[in-house]
């Protein structure tokens, strides 16, 4: 992509890490307050109205983006933004 700001691995990278706009949302969501633990129903609440997500697929929009290293879980199964 010649006209492109971003590289080429940038690209590879988030399409790899980041496999929906759902799992994107998400992401940005959590990336706020990478202090905050957060429960599904807690992102269900701060979710954008347009992000059509139950939470089921929270949870597993969740668990996605922790076995590509960007988040982690507690014991009572919160999540946070932790890129490895």
């Amino acid at each position: 992509m010649e006209d492109s700001a971003f590289s080429e691995d940038f690209f590879a990278f988030i399409q790899s890490a980041v496999p929906s706009v759902a799992a994107a949302e998400l992401l940005l969501l959590v990336s706020r307050q990478p202090e905050r633990w957060w429960t599904v129903s807690g992102i269900r609440g701060e979710l954008p109205r347009d992000v059509n997500l139950n939470e089921n697929g929270i949870a597993s929009g969740l668990e996605t983006l922790r076995t590509r290293g960007l988040v982690e879980f507690d014991g009572e199964r919160r999540a946070r933004y932790h890129p490895a």
